[in-house]
This record gives structure tokens, sequence and C-alpha cells, in this order.
């Protein structure tokens, strides 16, 4: 080969390359960029769940958040020493030929905190107005995880729960309450708690919340077993009751640790009449949540309660990702019930009851 074509070649593949390079290292500038924002936000609602008191459901929020922090934190960094490593690529592309323009470009940090950003769930507080309660027909599958019975009042709701075993407070008309059997610490009032809500027209009782996770109830399997045997077994016949709830976490976690759970305790797994689950991700990701719930009902066999998710993103995000995933859920006849992440000031609604966008969203998403 002539050697100024040789020479064209190697011109027009290092600029091929040092395009590509551009291009991903953009991409993982966006992500980046994402990770962040989602860190500051799960940094100020940390904030804000610190002021909740020290009710179960109000140490239940701390920990998610601080879970989800530390998550996004994480995947900060991961990607802050991919886009060195990649900005590093490009740098060595363009030194080797320098008939390229390209020049490898610089990332720059600045955290800005979520509550200061103007596509935040918070910025809906200032552009919504207050709704009165509505008097329509709710799904009968859809609910709420609320932290102030209050909070519910005007959302079109048929169920709620908040983590605990009372539902401190009042609930509309219609609205049934779900008590929660959280973990081991709550054995001593357990049962006449959830015999009163039986008695008051509870028809479900949630097992354990998020054994799988070293943060929340955090039972191993024979854990686990254990306690829904002596906590939840003796209701067995007198309320349908729903399994602990897991997170979308890997094996061990998430459906495996339900599997595992099934494999270790046929008597738990009979008693079961429906699987509850837990789904945090990016708004955009819908398929994932799709298959997430499909692939959880084909592996386990029995119906689903989705009672904790959210899409992250800005506020026309969110309202997207929940226009998108409540009527296919409200479709899918296997899918009993779901509870949106949740009903506590800042998120579905204001601090004086009124809907939030986000919250207006949920609601009337039908």
């Amino acid at each position: 080969m002539h050697y100024t074509t040789l020479a064209s070649v190697v011109a027009f593949l290092s600029a091929t390359a040092s395009l590509a390079a551009s291009s991903r290292l953009d991409t993982l500038e966006k992500e980046y960029s994402h990770a962040e924002f989602e860190a500051s936000k799960a940094a100020a609602l940390l904030a804000r769940a610190k002021t909740y008191g020290n009710s179960a459901e109000a140490k239940h929020k701390r920990e998610v958040f601080a879970e989800r922090e530390k998550r996004w934190v994480k995947e900060e960094k991961r990607l802050e020493k991919e886009i060195e490593k990649r900005a590093s690529t490009i740098s060595r592309i363009v030194a080797g030929h320098r008939t390229t323009t390209t020049a490898a470009p610089t990332k720059t940090v600045s955290r800005v905190l979520w509550n200061d950003r103007t596509t935040t769930a918070t910025a809906s507080k200032s552009t919504t107005t207050t709704v009165p309660a509505s008097t329509s027909t709710a799904s009968s599958k859809k609910g709420v995880g609320y932290n102030m019975a209050s909070y519910t009042s005007n959302l079109k709701i048929s169920w709620a729960y908040n983590w605990g075993q009372t539902p401190d407070g009042t609930l509309n008309n219609g609205v049934e309450y779900v008590p929660m059997f959280w973990g081991p610490g709550g054995a001593s009032t357990w049962s006449a708690n959830a015999q009163k809500a039986i008695s008051s027209g509870s028809t479900h009782l949630l097992g354990m919340n998020e054994p799988d996770l070293g943060s929340q109830s955090n039972l191993t399997i024979p854990q686990a077993v254990a306690t829904w045997k002596a906590n939840m077994s003796p209701f067995y016949g007198k309320a349908k009751l729903v399994s602990p709830a897991v997170t979308n976490g890997g094996y061990p976690m998430g459906v495996g640790y339900l599997q595992d759970f099934r494999g270790n305790c046929t008597q738990c797994w009979n008693e079961i009449d429906a699987v509850a689950l837990h789904w945090y991700d990016q708004s955009w990701n819908t398929d994932y949540l799709k298959n997430y719930l499909t692939d959880a009902y084909n592996t386990l066999g029995k119906p689903i309660w989705l009672t904790e998710f959210a899409g992250s993103g800005t506020v026309a995000e969110q309202q997207q990702f929940l226009k998108t995933v409540i009527p296919w859920m409200d479709a899918q006849p296997w899918i009993q019930r779901y509870a949106g992440f949740g009903d506590f000031a800042g998120n579905y609604v204001n601090s004086d009851g009124s809907l939030t966008q986000l919250g207006q969203a949920y609601s009337d998403t039908v």
C-alpha cells in the first residue's frame, strides 16, 4: 500500500476512534449528571425524613433514603473514574494524530442540592393548587404508603398502609387499612393489633419489610421462617397473608430471597395469598418494571402486590412513568394491588395535604 494511502487510513481510523470515544464520554457525563442529581435528591429527602419522628415507618423512610443516597454516591464515583479513563483515551488518540481538532474534554463536578433544582418533585409545590377530596371511584388496586393518615384524604385510592400495625389516624370511607408486621421488634403488640385491624375490616396482613436488606428488617432465611411461623401463621384463615416484601435487588436479594424462603418452608408458602415486591429505578425504564413483575409472577406463581415503587427523574418524567405503568398494572389480572412510594410531604402531597403535580398524576391515572 502506498504510504500516503496508509497515512490516510490511519488518520481516518484515528478520527473514528476519537469520535467514538467522545460519544461514549458524552453518554457517561449524562449518566454522571443523573447520578449526581439522584444522590442530591436522596440527601434532601433524608434530611426531611429526619423531622418525621421516631415511629417505625419514619425510621424506615430514613433508612430507605440513606441507602438510596449511598447507592447513587457509589455510582457517581464509578462514573467519575470511567470518565477520567475515557478522557485520557481521547487525549492519547489526539496526541497520536495531530491532524484532528478533537480536544480531550474535561469534566467539572458541582453538586447542586436537589432542593434547589427546578426539575425536581418539590418544584411542584409552587405550581399545584389544593384539590378537594375526590368522590370518583378509585382503582381497586391502587393504594399508597403514608406517614400521616390525613395526607391520604385527597388521593383516589382503595387501600393504604404505613409500615405499621395501626392506622394512626382516620382514612377516608372505603379505604382499607392494611397492617404490616415490619419485623421481630413488633412482636409484642402484633397479635392484638392485627386482630383489631381484622375486626375493623382489614382483609389482608402484610409480612416483614425488606428482610433481604441489611438496613431494613434484615432476616436470614431461617430467621424469616421462624418469624413468619410465630407471627403470621396464627392469622392464616383469619385474613389473607401477603409475603415478606423484598427489594428488586439481585440474588440472594429480591425474588431469589423469596425462592429460598419458599424452599425452606412449604407451610409458610402455602399460607401466602400474594407476593409483595418493591421496585426502584429510573422513570424511563418502564420495560424493566414490567419484565420484573412478569418474571416474578412466573417464577413464584402467586399474585403480585407492588407495595413500594417509584421512578426517579424530573416531575414530568415521573408523571409520564406513572401514566405508563399504572394502566398496565391495572390491566394485569395477576397484579392484585400496588402502592406508590409515597404519600409524604414533598412527594405526592404538600405539607397542607394538597396534592403536588406528581400526587395528582398518581391519583388521576387509571
